[in-house]
């Protein structure tokens, strides 16, 4: 077995980084790009204050 990408957790933003980068389809853009627009939402939503 050898490793094709690595996880990178760093201050709550997860990047995939590849070791070899695979073909550059529109698929594979898309799914590089969920972890970014993820992240992008969860910082735009405001945060709500707890209900008592």
């Amino acid at each position: 077995m050898t490793p094709m990408a690595f996880l990178v957790i760093s201050g709550g933003n997860v990047r995939m980084i590849y070791l070899d980068r695979p073909s550059n389809s529109a698929l594979d853009k898309a799914i590089d790009m969920v972890p970014t627009v993820l992240d992008k939402l969860k910082k735009s939503k405001p945060e709500e204050d707890p209900v008592y």
